[in-house]
């Protein structure tokens, strides 16, 4: 029973279990692979088992760092486009230098009941920095007034001053309260309805302006706006003003402007 024991282990583990083999006493009783009486045979030994060893846990598996979450740009609050526009209404007071003297406009119609005079404010343009603005402005302030004739016919009357401006706007803090200033062309314009029938009078000449507001931001671009200008026209030619000899003109105005920038 010991030699084919013997040589199984010399096949499986070489030499050195020969060595360990032969180093046992005689006497030493060899496991067998019979049952033993009365009991249940023993089970087989693995002839290529192994002895465990303590390798390590397998790392997890390595996933590495998890990607950067994108960041939001933020969005500023108060955002201003390549270009602007917008519009307003108000009041004020004109006057003229007629025949040398100075007088307001509302002394033209006499003695009738004058409507209060309305300014209107166009504007676009385009947006250079955040501060300053650049573009064309139409503003003008107008009298009106309604009476009859001696006949009894209805008659309307209107009296006004327009400038068409190249505007230049600046914000000394980016928005808010800003400051502005421009040069182009005046007219003095006045109009004569009755019946039906029209008769009017025009000059043109040189304007310039100036102002001053506060721009309310209520959106991210939509802006509203208080504002005072004044303005001035030179009549290079008084002579076209057919009822009067009218040499300059000159008014300001309040107004409430809703502008987009």
């Amino acid at each position: 029973m010991r030699r084919p024991l013997l040589l199984a282990l010399v096949v499986v583990t070489g030499t050195p279990a020969l060595d360990a083999f032969a180093s046992v006493p005689p006497d030493v009783p060899v496991p067998s692979l019979q049952p033993a009486s009365g009991g249940q045979p023993a089970p087989p030994r693995p002839l290529f088992a192994q002895p465990a060893r303590p390798y390590p846990a397998p790392p997890p598996p390595g996933y590495g760092y998890p990607p950067p979450v994108p960041r939001r740009i933020a969005r500023p609050r108060h955002e201003r486009d390549s270009w602007y526009i917008g519009f307003g209404l108000g009041s004020g007071v004109g006057r003229w230098t007629n025949n040398g003297q100075e007088e307001n406009l509302k002394s033209a119609f006499g003695d009738l009941d004058v409507k209060a005079p309305v300014s209107i404010n166009l504007g676009a343009g385009w947006t250079l920095t955040r501060a300053t603005l650049i573009g064309a402005e139409l503003s003008g302030l107008t009298y009106t007034a309604k009476t009859t004739d001696l006949r009894g016919s209805p008659m309307e009357l209107s009296l006004g001053v327009t400038n068409l401006l190249a505007v230049v706007t600046y914000f000394p803090t980016s928005e808010g309260l800003f400051v502005k200033g421009g040069l182009g062309v005046g007219w003095l314009r006045g109009t004569e309805n009755v019946g039906g029938e029209l008769t009017e009078f025009e000059n043109e000449g040189f304007a310039w302006s100036i102002g001053a507001g506060y721009a309310f931001w209520l959106g991210r671009a939509f802006n509203l706006t208080v504002n005072v200008d004044w303005s001035t026209q030179t009549y290079d030619e008084p002579d076209k003003a057919q009822r009067a000899n009218i040499t300059a003109s000159r008014f300001w105005h309040a107004w409430l402007g809703c502008y987009w920038y």
